[in-house]
């Protein structure tokens, strides 16, 4: 995330296309925002974000509520939100990357590029299987446990490398391929092995191969001091009141600024809608963002259909979480085609290519009511949809 001069709101705007140029419905895009002011005004959500894009161009950019709720901060369009899950799929992209530069194959093992990790196994005395595949880690077949049993006191105070030494001692869940375990700390070892394949440290990485060429000024995996004014507070309903606070031991808060190290592959990111809207063009263009190719049409492919081909355990893409059935990335409308992701502190990204049509919703609250208004968004924004 570099440090750069803030840019108003209002100007964030201007890059939206007109109905001409995108196929959508103006008088139908202009009642989202009005839609989701109602939310606010209800008290059901403090403050969100909203970006739809579609493969030439961002159609909607706006901002409703509050920042803040006690200082009456208005929302920026341009806020700064923990991505939390949906760094994933990013993660994800960083391994496709360097699978097109020839660096590795989503079908290697593991114990080619972390050769400690090479031969990890489950607790069973006897049991000997298969080495766990960089794909697998994709998917989250690779049997590795979930964060909370792999994380250790202080771990965001340690590097990459130092966290993701840690899992050596620790047995896998389960024999690779044969169960779907939702890992986080699967991700932290496809980060350290971005690191290792790239001779670079995954932040840069990402600065150079992917934030840079989409124009993702804002995004990085540490927000410097002078931009934490952008991130809106947390907040939850109780007692069908709007408090502070993502709650006790709750995953949805924001994670530690000073003194961690700890970039977490699995849920580190942080982004705003402009940023996100070139990364969802980029997507709906199979690859491509303003005639420069970030990835190939089939590494897009692939990371958004089934690699499980397993019905037993569960569709997932590499990173990026398919349909399991209609209904479910983008709402009610989108099509079985879309693919996405969602974090705990609320957010939602969705790509449908059937409908040429992908958004954001940033919010940092769950709960129902941030439900209820994400829904209201996605069905609003397909519903705007004239042709493709």
């Amino acid at each position: 995330m570099k440090n750069i001069l803030l840019v108003l709101p209002m100007l964030l705007t201007a890059p939206v296309l007109s109905h001409a140029q995108t196929g959508m419905d103006p008088e139908r895009l202009a009642l989202i925002p009005t839609r989701l002011q109602e939310f606010v005004d209800d008290g059901q959500i403090v403050g969100a974000v909203m970006v739809l894009a579609r493969h030439d161009g961002i159609v909607l950019l706006e901002a409703v509520g509050y920042q803040d709720l006690e200082t009456k901060t208005p929302m920026r369009a341009d806020a700064i939100f923990t991505m939390k899950s949906v760094t994933k799929p990013m993660t994800a992209l960083g391994i496709m990357v360097l699978q097109e530069d020839g660096r590795l194959s989503t079908s290697d093992r593991l114990g080619q590029y972390l050769p400690n990790l090479g031969n990890l196994q489950t607790a069973e005395a006897g049991d000997r299987f298969p080495p766990v595949r960089l794909g697998q880690l994709m998917t989250h077949t690779s049997g590795m446990a979930s964060e909370g049993d792999l994380y250790e006191q202080d771990f965001m105070r340690k590097s990459l490398a130092d966290v993701v030494a840690t899992y050596v001692s620790k047995p896998l869940a389960s024999a690779p391929g044969t169960r779907f375990i939702y890992s986080t700390p699967g991700f932290d070892i496809l980060g350290r092995v971005i690191e290792v394949v790239s001779g670079t440290s995954y932040e840069a990485f990402f600065e150079e191969r992917v934030f840079d060429p989409l124009g993702m000024q804002d995004s990085g995996f540490f927000v410097p001091p002078e931009h934490r004014g952008r991130m809106p507070s947390f907040y939850r309903i109780e007692d069908g009141r709007l408090h502070e606070g993502a709650g006790p031991n709750s995953q949805s808060g924001d994670l530690p600024h000073e003194g961690r190290v700890f970039p977490a592959p699995g849920f580190g990111l942080y982004s705003t809608a402009p940023d996100l809207g070139a990364l969802l063009q980029m997507m709906l263009s199979g690859g491509t963002y303003q005639g420069r190719r970030i990835l190939s049409r089939a590494s897009v492919t692939a990371m958004s259909v089934d690699q499980i081909r397993n019905v037993e355990i569960g569709p997932n893409g590499f990173g990026w979480q398919v349909q399991t059935r209609l209904f479910n990335h983008g709402g009610p409308l989108a099509s079985s085609r879309a693919w996405g992701h969602r974090g705990a502190s609320g957010v939602s990204v969705w790509v449908d290519p059937e409908n040429d049509l992908a958004g954001a919703w940033l919010i940092h609250q769950i709960g129902p009511e941030a439900v209820s208004a994400r829904s209201a968004f996605e069905n609003m924004a397909f519903a705007a949809v004239v042709d493709r």
